[in-house]
């Protein structure tokens, strides 16, 4: 599993290091890749709930999105923000550390200091496999001023959404999204089979030495 995690990082750094001729292609390809601003592929925007739990309630972190049904907050979520499949969540408290996600939880609301926007004018998908790179947060601690803490930072929005990135044209970003959705599966199977085969351990070795 950690070969094909370190295959996918190599892969990721050859096609996106910023260059309108990538050396790692598909042969099918031989057109420049193209500059676009974040603000001409992030659309921002903001729907607010109107009910309490009027949708599951979901959270952006480092490691991506993730229910949080069975936590208490003590607070209304009315006026959360609504979001759905394929938009995209940020902290801008946290971005520096990489907490930006493609939400891929289905319909739900996230706290109102989320940053949530809509993809345009570009895949989803292929967009979503350059949020994380070492380039990309590289350039998110850039824009981030240092705030009242050591790990919570003050996002320049303005200064994001000038933030470059290079997109091929759509038939090449289906393609390459299409390959890393698919490596992304196989290591997210690998590693579902190792956390059961690890609950069996525990259960066995429990009924062992009742």
């Amino acid at each position: 599993m950690k070969q094909l995690e370190r295959l996918k990082t190599a892969m990721l750094q050859q096609l996106l290091a910023n260059q309108r001729f990538p050396k790692v292609r598909f042969n099918d390809f031989k057109d420049s890749w193209k500059d676009y601003r974040l603000g001409e592929v992030f659309d921002e925007f903001s729907v607010k709930s109107k009910r309490e739990n009027e949708y599951k309630l979901l959270s952006s972190t480092t490691s991506g999105m993730e229910s949080r049904s069975g936590r208490v907050s003590g607070h209304s979520n009315i006026g959360y923000k609504v979001i759905d499949n394929g938009d995209i969540v940020l902290s801008p408290q946290n971005l520096w550390l990489g907490n930006i996600n493609l939400n891929n939880m289905g319909k739900g609301i996230v706290s109102p200091s989320y940053h949530t926007f809509k993809i345009v004018n570009a895949n989803p998908i292929f967009v979503n496999f350059q949020l994380k790179t070492e380039k990309m947060l590289f350039e998110y601690k850039m824009v981030s001023v240092q705030g009242a803490s050591v790990v919570r930072r003050n996002l320049d929005m303005d200064a994001f959404k000038k933030i470059v990135i290079k997109i091929p044209n759509e038939k090449e970003q289906i393609k390459i999204a299409s390959l890393f959705s698919s490596i992304s599966n196989i290591i997210n199977n690998h590693q579902n089979k190792l956390t059961q085969l690890s609950t069996l351990k525990k259960y066995l070795l429990q009924k062992m030495f009742i």
